[in-house]
């Protein structure tokens, strides 16, 4: 770690992340440093990771590469794996454009993984995080067809609404794949199909 930034270089860095981003290696200490499972290294490495992640500095490339190293360090301290739920809403949000697929739910396992703590304060925070970060996903769609037919989306009838998501036009982002309803199958675009997937898992539906 003596080869990275010290903290006061990170946070005067932060303030330029678009220069941060543009460093793809840049990561790669943070990124190592929780894959050792040392116990001073990882709460650094996570604190600079969450500070990172906070300022939108993270290279795009890295971005799978670092939910690794939070899922990795789900087992280190209190005081770490609180600082990793705290990053997981800004992640989602300030790379929502690149977080879907595996990315997505890499980053709902890591909540899934903390909540099975046994620590009273981590399985409540992890809970309300998961919570924030399903409201995230559902409110993506809503957003994706803010100018379409579609109902809005709520825990009470996700499947009443994915039957009801319109089918690609022109102009609209291109569809990538489906989902049944009682009349066949209706087409479904990046946004939809994450959370139906979501809505899938907790379900325990086979999608």
């Amino acid at each position: 770690m003596s080869s990275g930034p010290r903290p006061y270089d990170l946070a005067r860095l932060t303030r330029h992340p678009i220069e941060l981003t543009q460093r793809s290696n840049f990561v790669n200490p943070f990124i190592i440093a929780c894959g050792t499972k040392n116990a001073k290294f990882t709460a650094i490495a996570i604190v600079c990771l969450q500070r990172l992640i906070v300022a939108k500095a993270l290279p795009k490339a890295k971005l799978s590469q670092v939910l690794e190293a939070l899922r990795e360090a789900t087992s280190a301290s209190l005081d770490v794996q609180l600082k990793i739920l705290q990053a997981l809403p800004s992640f989602l949000q300030n790379y929502s454009t690149d977080v879907k697929g595996d990315l997505l739910i890499t980053t709902l396992n890591i909540c899934f993984i903390l909540q099975t703590s046994k620590n009273a304060i981590v399985n409540n925070t992890s809970a309300a995080t998961l919570q924030q970060l399903m409201v995230f996903v559902f409110d993506k769609v809503v957003a994706d067809d803010s100018e379409s037919d579609v109902l809005p989306f709520c825990a009470l009838s996700w499947c009443r609404s994915f039957a009801h998501l319109p089918s690609e036009s022109p102009g609209d982002a291109p569809t990538i794949g489906e989902a049944p309803t009682q009349d066949g199958t209706v087409q479904l675009r990046a946004a939809a199909l994450d959370a139906y997937r979501v809505w899938c898992s907790l379900t325990g539906r086979a999608c």
